[in-house]
């Protein structure tokens, strides 16, 4: 008698076990649900972004730069830097940033690859497609995730496999969906990850495997569809490995308007960057500023 009963007992316990987890992975999207929700948020047209970086590290003294951005959508950008002695310009388009070469003897502009820490599209991406690319490049899902999804043959037989990468956790105080591999106890290196508001769908959160990471906050209206986060931090290790540091910076966004599709194209355009404004080109001779520009921007 006592047998039975404590076998009916561990049976009760198992079944409520299976339950329980079966309804946990059920209530976790699949990766290509959240990022589909997601890029919603991100609008749509061109966008005037006025905002200032504080470089919370530097030692220069010159530590807050003003930055005015022309955003087309993920792929086409135009930045202008200024501030007391301060003048920079770029342009990204087709995976290349064409530059004001700082301090040339004469008025130039350079083209190079774009950084590979370059962290302004991720709040720009308006596709699950692009979103997906970002995301494996970085090592933050695995390629597969952007594999289509099997058709289903029968629902009766139908049992979800919970994605390795996709999980629940927190950020900033609010429950989020996390893609990447937890970073196991103990080491050194945190692991790649991304951290989507549960509720609001909103990117919080982003590391890259270089351990660069920008935490967001303050999402608000921006025009067309688009939730900006008003405040930024970005921490960083040094380019120089022989400085045990780690640098910061806050980005706060002063102004955000929104503007018809292809409303300011010329300023978006290869000869949009003047000779007299390449001539102006100088950054802060700081090596905080310095490395946040060369590799964030």
């Amino acid at each position: 008698m006592k047998n039975m009963i404590a076998q009916t007992f561990f049976s009760i316990l198992l079944t409520s076990h299976l339950l329980t987890g079966a309804i946990a992975n059920a209530a976790i999207p699949s990766s290509k649900t959240i990022v589909s929700r997601m890029a919603k948020n991100n609008g749509r047209g061109v966008y005037v972004i006025e905002q200032e970086v504080q470089f919370l590290n530097a030692t220069e003294g010159n530590n807050l730069i003003k930055e005015r951005w022309i955003i087309q959508n993920a792929e086409v950008m135009r930045l202008i830097v200024t501030g007391a002695g301060v003048r920079w310009d770029a342009l990204y388009r087709d995976g290349r940033r064409l530059a004001s070469a700082v301090d040339a003897s004469s008025p130039e502009t350079k083209a190079s690859n774009i950084s590979h820490e370059f962290l302004e599209p991720f709040l720009y991406i308006r596709s699950s497609a692009k979103f997906f690319d970002y995301f494996i490049k970085n090592k933050i899902l695995p390629p597969s995730a952007a594999k289509p999804t099997a058709r289903i043959a029968n629902i009766n037989t139908y049992k979800p496999v919970p994605e390795a990468a996709v999980r629940l956790g927190r950020e900033g105080g609010a429950i989020a969906w996390v893609f990447g591999e937890p970073t196991p106890v103990g080491s050194a290196i945190q692991y790649p990850g991304a951290w989507i508001e549960q509720d609001a769908f909103l990117l919080r959160k982003i590391r890259l495997p270089q351990q660069t990471e920008m935490t967001m906050s303050g999402h608000a209206p921006a025009g067309a569809g688009f939730k900006l986060p008003r405040e930024r931090t970005i921490t960083w290790r040094p380019s120089d490995k022989s400085i045990d540091a780690v640098w910061s910076a806050t980005v706060k966004v002063l102004s955000a308007k929104s503007f018809a599709e292809g409303s300011l194209a010329p300023q978006l355009q290869g000869g949009s960057i003047t000779p007299a404004e390449a001539k102006m080109a100088h950054l802060p001779n700081d090596p905080v500023v310095k490395d946040f520009y060369a590799r964030f921007r």
